[in-house]
């Protein structure tokens, strides 16, 4: 053993008398610096390569494959060797740069004893030496100390052999700062969230739910990609870290895609394009599961074309947008940008174009934040364009309600009119007398319903005459014995409510004496100030009201207790009569 630890020393010191090894001697106010061009790369191996491996060689900054992801399909092998050169002892901190990496092992070879340190899949965050979104390892260093590192790093998506050594007071620093722009991000995120899903359950439009579920697939797919879910969020879900990410990917090109679809009213304005688009909601659903079928890094890459493929989508409706195909729309045009053009920063960096900071690092973040705050503004402009729309319409609906009035005065009332005066001029016995009277009734009803139609003003209601005089109509008849209870307060109900109300009870009346043949009849009305009461019985045949599938009778009074803001029941048996309750609200 002795002779190995002497060899090592050997060779250690040998290669860095002959400047083969660039060990990276530590100033005194070092504070932090990105290890790029510190590191011996070593390449792919299953086995952990020696110091004098001739595979092991510093790289240009040209093909410097520490800012590059890529998939490795065996662990990839790194060195790199520190020196103290303060007179006091110092702890740093290594971090790794991509928290979807797998495993991330560090070995001190200074020191042949000590156990590697280890963090990644299947290890506990409690296991980690800091509690941080990414892998982040403690070394010590005494004074004028020097020592060598072996890194390896293994994954089976994509990782990069990136690091940054800081001092142990600068990281804990840079990572509260970073804690600090993440709680801003993920605040912002979460508060898009309640106010837009208090917006769905206020109004039921579906691309506020949509907009909900959007925004929380990109939650967490930053969550997974940056690390936070796997230190904050789902601690030790080592399955969730390692997928989450791509499968939230399709459920945000999913959503996403039917989001923008509502905001634009794709369906609306292109029609034969929105059936186009419409086959696209099925293969991103099945693919999603396929992750139980491929690789991970096959998932991972089918799961990043899909978010490409929505984010040009929607990119495409901002086109469509400004040629005016679609209605315009400026906050979401400024959306789309702000998603673009910092995700080609983030893609720049990536491609080791741009230099590796925190800006580039959560350019995509950022453009994300601003992205959601135009949507949300956007969202509010097609709300304000939906009020404006159904405005248009209840004045179209008013026009028609008018017109249809006119008509309805013009054509039947007339004609009413004159046959009431016809009948007036040769009444000259009492049937006639009576008949004179019953159409009158009927053409004050006929002005009632028209008035009713042609404005939307409240008359003050003549309910109470009129259902008292119904109810003393069936007592002439002879026909029912009536047992009657009639207590209404005064100014309670308005002449809409009045109408619906009166409707009901002579569809009640008109059904009992059409189909029950029955005798007696208990009628039972009470209105006071909070609401009213209507019961209807009779002892007539009845009938099976489970068999009974479509009756325009039983759908009239369905709805005049929808318009009256109540609850009908109706309790029924063969043989058994007929009871008809209807409970409702009044308006003072």
């Amino acid at each position: 053993m002795r002779r190995l630890t002497l060899l090592f020393f050997l060779c250690h010191y040998a290669l860095v008398a002959a400047d083969a090894w660039p060990t990276f001697a530590v100033p005194e106010n070092f504070q932090s610096t990105d290890l790029a061009d510190k590191i011996i790369f070593c390449g792919e191996s299953d086995t952990p390569p020696k110091i004098s491996a001739p595979e092991c060689r510093k790289i240009s900054a040209a093909e410097n494959p520490a800012a590059q992801m890529k998939v490795y399909r065996k662990p990839y092998w790194v060195f790199f060797a520190l020196k103290n050169t303060s007179p006091h002892d110092r702890v740093f901190v290594i971090e790794h740069q991509l928290a979807i990496t797998a495993r991330v092992t560090l070995e001190d070879l200074s020191a042949l004893q000590s156990a590697p340190k280890i963090a990644g899949d299947t290890l506990s965050m409690h296991s980690r030496d800091y509690w941080a979104a990414l892998p982040a390892f403690r070394i010590e260093l005494k004074a004028g100390e020097n020592k060598i590192y072996r890194v390896s790093i293994a994954s089976n998506i994509v990782t990069r052999p990136g690091f940054t050594l800081y001092a142990e007071k600068d990281f804990f620093q840079a990572r509260q700062t970073a804690n600090i722009l993440q709680a801003l991000f993920y605040g912002l995120m979460a508060s898009m969230i309640v106010y837009n899903l208090m917006l769905y359950l206020r109004l039921r439009l579906t691309m506020y739910l949509y907009y909900v579920v959007f925004i929380v697939s990109l939650c967490c797919i930053y969550l997974g990609l940056f690390g936070q879910g796997f230190a904050f969020v789902w601690v030790d879900a080592f399955w969730l870290q390692k997928y989450g990410h791509s499968i939230f990917k399709f459920s945000a090109a999913f959503f996403g895609i039917a989001f923008f679809n509502k905001l634009l009213n794709v369906r609306l304005n292109l029609p034969k394009f929105d059936k186009i688009i419409r086959w696209m909601y099925l293969p991103i659903f099945c693919a999603a599961f396929l992750g139980v079928v491929i690789s991970p890094f096959a998932y991972f890459i089918i799961a990043n074309i899909t978010i490409t493929i929505g984010i040009l989508y929607a990119i495409a409706l901002g086109i469509f947008s400004l040629r005016g195909k679609l209605p315009f729309s400026g906050y979401y045009i400024l959306a789309m940008l702000s998603l673009l053009v910092f995700g080609v920063v983030n893609m720049l960096m990536t491609a080791a174009i741009l230099h590796s900071n925190l800006f580039t690092t959560h350019a995509v973040q950022i453009g994300t934040a601003l992205e959601t705050i135009f949507l949300s503004i956007a969202l509010g402009d097609r709300f304000a364009a939906i009020e404006r729309e159904n405005a248009q319409l209840q004045i179209q609906r008013l026009e028609d309600k008018k017109r249809i009035a006119r008509d309805i005065h013009d054509v039947i009332g007339s004609e009413f009119q004159v046959r009431l005066i016809e009948i007036k001029s040769e009444a000259d016995n009492v049937f006639g007398q009576r008949l004179a009277e019953g159409l009158k009734g009927t053409l004050q009803k006929i002005r009632e319903f028209l008035y009713l139609l042609h404005t939307e003003e409240q008359l003050q209601a003549n309910f109470e005459t009129n259902v008292r005089k119904l109810v003393e109509r069936l007592k002439k008849t002879k026909k029912f014995n009536i047992e009657e209870e009639i207590l209404i307060a005064d100014g309670v109900l308005d002449s809409s409510s009045a109408y619906h109300l009166e409707r009901a009870i002579e569809e009640i009346v008109s059904n009992i004496a059409r189909h029950a043949q029955a005798d007696a009849i208990r009628f039972y009305l009470r209105i006071d100030q909070r609401q009213g009461f209507l019961a209807v019985k009779d002892n007539g045949v009845g009938f099976d009201i489970k068999n009974v599938r479509k009756n325009i009778g039983l759908d009239s009074l369905r709805y005049r207790a929808e318009r009256l803001r109540g609850r009908l029941k109706i309790a029924a048996a063969p043989g058994k009569g007929t009871l008809v309750a209807l409970r409702f609200k009044t308006t003072v």
